[in-house]
């Protein structure tokens, strides 16, 4: 494969990748203003009480930013801040420059608010109490408030509204007449006043990004196929054609024979590249699953140009995996292609020409008890140990699964005598077949039941091969015969 098309496959990856989180992000906003906001469009917190028997409850700081022409946020398009609190008293709720609060405040009791939690059942309030000996002027006769609400009678609502700007500012809760002992019932809403038109752009620009690289990789996907048929060809092998009984997911690895000792050290840092470029295609590879399920639902096929980016994906993680840390099989570095390619580590998967359409919406349901062995073989939380006393625990855990484990197993031996374990590779190889036949059946590749077998060795095991010839006698039992016939005689 050309750099060009490496470039447009991992371009279009990418593409498809950033849409789908900026897709995601404008699900989530337009969602929250849909179902998230009251009748006004505010997000408003439960109506909790708050009281002190101080003078004032008050915010810490809030720093919106310092003003000037570059933080000039024009006036109601940021947001709008809402509070509505009432009592059995008159109540004032005001909200000023925090330099201003603080020195209405200074020498005055009064609480004020760090945190507060809103849990399911109940609400927390951290709170610094904050010593004084004066009494405060009535808030109501201050000048330097910037919002401010005085209730009209015992037990009705006082409600500020503030259009957000820039600057540290403070919100206070007192009685209207500055007398001592706070008691309100108190909910905070805002409005995000650019949410909706942030949820708009974003999911055009996700959709624009999303054709861009769906594009991107649906011509990468047909030079793929090309490639794909070419290699076949010059191989001699082919996936379309499967004999009764072989599996759709044929996975090769071919150990070398004069192996390093010492390079499988490196080999997880000499393939870092290739582990973010995988973390980018896993991405799209799920993104292009789901894809690919919504098309075997209505058509009962798997879209094959995506089919082919999906092998691709999969030979190429069992290439670096085969490489680094699945198998430690070869020192060849593995190239950056999805393309198959001549490398000791080899996978092909047969395209289905008709997929059930039923199936689809159950192969991970159906798949569970591979599932369980899979998680087994590749998950690091099989491999854990914790020890220490109760209380001071300290815990190891080796990534990998079993696979990850007997592969160290394999370099560790392959560091002090020079030889990789025939029978310990066979065994690594029969892991790492069965994950991959798991994947392609989960991923929707194929019809075909993994089955519950180790096919160990190298090469995938052969269908159809004649029986082997019976055993010939031993001789002691071919010389028998004559010598009772001459006996007899």
């Amino acid at each position: 494969m050309s750099l060009g098309k490496v470039f447009r496959l991992l371009f279009g990856a990418m593409m498809v990748a950033v849409a789908f989180a900026l897709g995601a992000s404008a699900l989530i906003a337009g969602s929250s203003v849909l179902f998230g906001t009251d009748s006004d469009d505010y997000f408003t917190t439960p109506r909790e009480t708050f009281s002190s028997t101080t003078y004032a409850i008050t915010t810490k700081r809030i720093d919106l930013g310092r003003p000037g022409p570059q933080h000039r946020w024009p006036k109601g398009k940021v947001g709008t801040v809402r509070i509505k609190a009432s009592s059995q008293t008159p109540l004032f709720v005001g909200v000023g420059p925090a330099r201003e609060v603080e020195a209405y405040l200074q020498n005055i009791e009064h609480d004020e608010v760090i945190d507060v939690r809103y849990h399911p059942f109940a609400t927390s309030m951290s709170r610094q109490f904050r010593s004084g000996t004066r009494q405060p002027a009535r808030p109501g006769l201050q000048t330097f408030w910037v919002a401010q609400s005085t209730a009209a009678s015992p037990s009705a609502t006082a409600t500020l509204t503030w259009d957000v700007s820039a600057g540290e500012w403070e919100a206070v809760i007192m009685n209207a007449d500055a007398t001592q002992v706070v008691d309100a019932r108190v909910s905070a809403g805002v409005k995000i006043n650019w949410l909706g038109r942030f949820s708009i752009a974003t999911g055009s620009v996700a959709l624009l990004m999303l054709a861009v690289g769906i594009t991107l990789l649906a011509a990468g996907g047909r030079q793929q196929t090309s490639s794909f048929q070419s290699a076949q060809a010059t191989t001699g092998s082919s996936t379309a054609t499967l004999r009764a009984g072989q599996s759709p997911v044929q996975l090769v690895g071919h150990l070398d024979p004069n192996l390093s000792r010492w390079t499988w050290l490196v080999k997880w840092f000499l393939a870092i590249p290739h582990f973010v470029i995988l973390a980018v295609l896993w991405t799209v590879f799920a993104v292009l699953t789901l894809v690919a399920m919504v098309a075997i639902l209505f058509t009962g096929k798997y879209p094959r140009s995506i089919f082919d980016f999906n092998v691709g994906v999969l030979r190429w993680s069992w290439r670096v995996g085969f490489y680094a840390n699945s198998a430690l099989g070869t020192d060849k570095y593995p190239p950056f292609t999805l393309a198959d390619v001549d490398y000791p580590a080899r996978l092909t998967i047969a395209y289905p020409e008709k997929l059930s359409r039923g199936l689809v919406l159950v192969k991970w349901l159906l798949a569970l008890p591979h599932l369980f062995i899979i998680g087994f073989l590749t998950s690091s939380a099989a491999w854990s140990w914790s020890w220490g006393k109760t209380g001071d625990t300290s815990r190891f855990s080796l990534g990998g699964g079993l696979i990850g484990l007997l592969s160290l197993v394999a370099g560790v031996i392959l560091l002090f005598t020079g030889r990789y374990p025939k029978d310990l590779y066979d065994i690594i190889l029969g892991f790492n077949r069965w994950v991959y036949r798991v994947a392609a059946y989960v991923s929707l590749m194929t019809d075909t039941y993994p089955p519950f077998r180790l096919d160990q060795g190298p090469d995938e095991p052969s269908v159809g091969a004649p029986p082997s010839p019976p055993e010939s006698s031993p001789p002691s039992q071919q010389l028998a015969t004559p010598s009772r016939q001459l006996t007899n005689s």
